[in-house]
């Protein structure tokens, strides 16, 4: 138990001593309660706003509201009536603590269940104390305010607040201001648009999406690199990749190819974005790939070639974009079929990283399945290169990481018969097949259950004339089990071998 340690408080004094002998208590809920019953939230708010507290008294009035924060009964007390005057007050404290402080609050209100709270009342709302504080010059303040608009925005009813005219008008008013405030803003923007189409819609609206493009296109190189989170972010995810398709960005994404001086990471930005447009409308892909010697192919080879590990990865994952379109998929084939096998190759290389993201490339590409008149030469290619190499690096290479990569892109080519004979043919994978505890990790066991299932849904009568009765009824029974089932009496051998 704890004793009273709170004296009355009659002045601003005893106010911040009792909240000294607060932060030095236990951070336990009897703790908080006791101090509440001789200090209410008003009372230090009160002391926080007064003039009246030396620097010290003020940081403990400070330490004392963050550690009242952490209990879920008083963040409901946030936002009251009563608060609420001394909250405006706050945001336009010349101290920046104290504005520090009340974004912390907001945000903690944010991620609890008494965010409604912030969204109604008299003024000023919750949504009104956070449109001051996500414009403050001061990073502590406006990124915590920030991100709570962002969590607020998927309550019941928040969009036509958090996004709403008046909101979007400050928000607006913010991109004139300085260039950290104004990428805050639109970092905002985006995140308020993932979460809600609604949010979304009203954003694009108010210009806040074509100023992250235009950010990025600038001439200000310091600006543009900062841009350039912003419109990876804008590219990540569907309503994003549909504006920008929209906006038609494509010819002015490659021209940054084009110039020698052009910064890496914006050169690998550019390459993530243009990959996802491909893989949004293959009518971009003509575009990107008129021929070998075009900006983007010649960039794509000279990244999987370089030394930096985000250009080979945006390299690949890029082509795969590309080949998921039939016209890509064309273009690799005929005309850079040297390029395509050298990617190919990486799945056995000594490069785990790109081995594995060119397995979910070819993954990828392999599951949009995509018509092309190239089909005999994309079958001689997966038959005789690319399975030969998925199944080696299965079978001989240690990485653990590779393996659920490595089952499902198996599982994407199982449903072409010369594979599945082909895979099955090989000893030292049958007996993987049917050893139901070779994978150590959710993933692989995941992956090797999506290829038996593809395999035994696609050839069932290839399957069931190499295994023998028992083996082949056993893995009918893995598909229907799931990727944890075992045959009966596997599970007690395992236990006794481990015990």
């Amino acid at each position: 138990s704890f004793e009273c340690f709170c004296p009355l408080a009659h002045s601003m004094s005893d106010i911040a001593r009792a909240a000294q002998g607060f932060v030095n208590q236990p951070q336990v809920w009897v703790a908080a309660e006791q101090f509440l019953q001789n200090v209410s939230m008003q009372d230090l708010c009160q002391a926080l706003a007064s003039a009246q507290l030396s620097r010290a008294q003020t940081q403990s009035c400070v330490d004392a509201f963050e550690r009242l924060l952490s209990f879920e009964e008083v963040r409901s007390q946030v936002i009251t009536d009563a608060m609420r005057p001394y909250l405006q007050q706050g945001t336009k404290s010349p101290d920046d603590r104290i504005r520090v402080l009340i974004a912390t609050a907001l945000l903690e209100v944010a991620k609890s269940g008494a965010a409604s709270g912030l969204l109604s009342g008299p003024a000023p709302t919750g949504v009104d104390l956070l449109l001051t504080l996500v414009v403050d010059p001061v990073m502590d303040v406006g990124e915590p305010a920030s991100e709570a608009m962002a969590k607020l925005v998927v309550v019941e009813g928040a969009p036509d607040v958090v996004a709403g005219p008046g909101a979007l008008q400050i928000l607006q008013g913010a991109l004139s201001l300085s260039d950290e405030v104004k990428c805050r803003i639109l970092d905002l923007a985006l995140e308020l648009g993932r979460a809600s189409q609604q949010a979304f819609d009203s954003c694009a609206s108010a210009g806040l999406y074509q100023a992250v493009i235009n950010a990025f296109f600038t001439d200000d190189l310091l600006l543009k690199l900062v841009a350039v989170e912003l419109m990876e972010k804008l590219g990540s995810y569907e309503r994003g990749v549909h504006f920008l398709a929209g906006a038609d960005v494509s010819e002015r994404l490659v021209a940054e190819l084009e110039d020698p001086s052009q910064d890496d990471t914006v050169i690998v930005c550019v390459v993530r974005l243009l990959g996802c447009l491909a893989l949004k409308s293959e009518a971009f892909v003509g575009k990107l790939l008129p021929s070998a010697s075009a900006p983007l192919p010649t960039i794509l080879v000279k990244l999987f070639r370089g030394k930096h590990e985000a250009g080979r990865l945006a390299s690949v994952n890029c082509w795969s974009m590309l080949c998921a379109q039939r016209e890509g998929l064309e273009f690799f084939v005929n005309v850079m079929p040297e390029f395509l096998a050298e990617i190919t190759d990486a799945i056995v290389g000594t490069d785990n990283s790109k081995a594995i993201a060119v397995m979910a490339g070819w993954t990828l590409v392999l599951s949009h399945r995509p018509a092309t008149k190239a089909n005999a030469k994309i079958q001689e290619l997966i038959v005789e290169k690319l399975l030969p190499h998925a199944l080696k690096s299965l079978l001989q290479k240690p990485f653990a990481d590779a393996r659920p990569h490595n089952w499902q892109l198996l599982a994407e080519m199982a449903h072409l018969k010369q594979a599945a004979q082909q895979t099955l043919t090989v000893e030292s994978f049958r007996d993987l097949l049917t050893n139901y505890r070779s994978e150590d990790s959710a993933n692989a066991l995941v992956g090797k259950h999506q290829f038996v299932s593809a395999l035994l849904e696609a050839h069932s009568n290839v399957a069931s004339t190499v295994f023998e009765d028992e083996t082949y009824e056993n893995l009918c029974g893995y598909v229907k089990g799931g990727p944890y089932w075992t045959p009966q009496g596997a599970q007690a051998v395992v236990d006794r071998e481990a015990g």
